[in-house]
């Protein structure tokens, strides 16, 4: 919002001195009209959010830290997976990093909509650098186990496919738990067993 905001600025101190330029003695008129032209639309636009749908960007983060969740979770296991194609991931990961990007997009903005969401920023900061980790250690992950499939004997990758299998499937589990987000100790739990 801050940039679009700059944008406007910028648009508009181009139409006020271009059409300024044109008529020199209307240039303070068509700088304030212009100006009510956007406060007119941003109380337009804030009425309809705040009477006809109602939706606060607190709540919107909420969902969106599960479904970013559950989806590195999915990520993690498609990693793992020996049967994964190279194109499968890249654009899964592709998906997952825009999912992390929109996260911290609105993670920004709540700061600006309620008190409590700026005393929670520092743990969604945190929040914010383990989605980024795991998309780095997923793709460090996967081309790893690349250069093992590659391997002509396969020795190391069989030797490991059972734990991450198993690891695979617990990650698999706790995305499709809508309560792993809310208690962060059972899904740890489960990945330090399956380590």
């Amino acid at each position: 919002f801050v940039s679009y905001g700059f944008l406007l600025a910028g648009y508009s101190a181009l139409l006020v001195g271009y059409e300024g330029a044109t008529a020199p003695t209307q240039a303070w008129m068509i700088a304030l009209d212009r100006s009510a032209e956007i406060i007119i639309g941003i109380a337009c636009t804030a009425a309809a959010s705040v009477l006809v749908m109602p939706r606060h960007a607190g709540e919107v983060l909420r969902i969106s830290l599960g479904a970013t969740f559950a989806g590195l979770a999915r990520y993690g296991a498609a990693a793992m997976s020996p049967m994964t194609p190279i194109a499968t991931f890249v654009a899964r990961r592709r998906l997952k990093m825009t999912e992390v990007i929109k996260f911290d997009a609105l993670r920004s903005y709540t700061r600006f909509e309620s008190s409590e969401m700026r005393v929670d920023d520092g743990a969604l900061r945190r929040v914010l650098r383990e989605f980024l980790s795991v998309l780095a250690v997923a793709r460090g992950l996967y081309f790893r186990l690349d250069d093992f499939r590659k391997d002509k004997g396969g020795k190391v990758l069989e030797s490991v496919s059972p734990a991450l299998q198993a690891t695979a499937d617990s990650l698999e589990r706790i995305a499709a738990d809508p309560g792993a987000v809310a208690d962060p100790h059972r899904p740890r739990a489960e990945l330090l067993a399956a380590r």
